[in-house]
């Protein structure tokens, strides 16, 4: 076999591993800065390279009739995490209205 052959398993391996280091959410400091008040989640997601999980909590409310009343929250949390690092923005009419960080 020739060596430009044998050689090939360990350039894909190689390719693979440079491909997949670049994946998953961009959590560092530089990310976090471009973070601005009024980006849509869109735009948050470019930057932080992925949708964010979200931790909007629903809620349930009893009227004053006793019914309940399913009502779709105010605010949405969203959390992005790899290893120790977290960003968690929270949006109002999918506009940042703030944003806090850990670890990055």
């Amino acid at each position: 076999m020739p060596a430009s052959l044998r050689r090939l398993p360990i350039f894909a391996a190689l390719a693979l591993a440079a491909i997949l280091s670049g994946c998953g959410p961009k959590l560092d400091q530089a990310s976090y800065d471009k973070i601005q008040t009024g980006m849509t989640l869109r735009e948050v997601e470019r930057i932080l390279g992925g949708r964010g999980e979200d931790e909007t909590a629903s809620g349930m409310s009893i009227g004053s009739s006793g019914l309940t009343d399913n009502r779709k929250a105010a605010q949405n949390v969203f959390r992005w995490k790899k290893g120790t690092a977290n960003i968690v923005v929270i949006f109002r009419d999918d506009k940042v209205i703030s944003k806090t960080s850990e670890g990055l």
